[in-house]
């Protein structure tokens, strides 16, 4: 490990770092135009922000071990119905595989959240010039958040946070690809740090099998 990483939280877990390279690497392999995005999730009640009456039936509200699982399924559905769907209107769409990393850590109170590498082929979706709040992407991914946990995307997609700068439009055949290649490993570096990881028996990092 050397200055290609941010080491500004404390030291880092090699092998998280392997497995960010080895998705991006794999997503290159078939997409030469990758998009890449950086992102997070929270849960209900970890922000001190979130408005929940203390009467509320948060019962409903599904935050058990698997809504990661639930969250990239959805996705991968949502991606799936909305390929479909612009194709049956006659439009020429790209194919596009889904491929991600995400990372567990808890914060104050103990309240967990997550970090998160989505990687999708830069000829079927993009970033254009759109705020966020309009990118198909993101809505599609706060659609597939709320639904992991049941609740309602209306009220609660602001469980998405989407940072600044959070796309990186990876293209192997332009001449500034190694420089974006390198800011999007530093960037994602971040993910990797020991600190703030549970210490728990769940697991703290996941990735598609693909």
């Amino acid at each position: 490990m050397n200055n290609r990483y941010n080491h500004n939280h404390g030291p880092l877990i090699s092998s998280y770092l392997d497995i960010i390279k080895l998705c991006i690497e794999k997503s290159l392999l078939e997409h030469p135009r990758t998009l890449a995005l950086r992102f997070d999730l929270r849960l209900p009640g970890s922000n001190t922000s979130d408005h929940i009456a203390e009467d509320a039936p948060t019962y409903f509200i599904n935050i058990d071990h698997g809504v990661m699982t639930r969250f990239t399924e959805s996705l991968k559905a949502k991606i799936k119905h909305d390929i479909n769907k612009r194709r049956s209107s006659g439009y020429r769409v790209h194919p596009t595989s889904v491929r991600y990393v995400w990372v567990r850590e808890h914060g104050e109170g103990n309240k967990h959240h997550y970090h998160l590498l989505l990687l999708v082929n830069n000829d079927t979706y993009t970033f254009g010039h759109t705020s966020i709040n309009q990118n198909k992407l993101v809505r599609m991914i706060r659609e597939a958040w709320c639904s992991a946990l049941n609740i309602d995307k209306d009220s609660f997609n602001y469980l998405v946070h989407i940072p600044e700068n959070p796309f990186y439009p990876l293209n192997k055949n332009k001449v500034n690809f190694q420089v974006v290649h390198e800011s999007l490993i530093y960037r994602t570096s971040y993910m990797c740090k020991s600190k703030s990881k549970p210490s728990d028996s769940n697991r703290n990092i996941g990735r598609s099998s693909n």
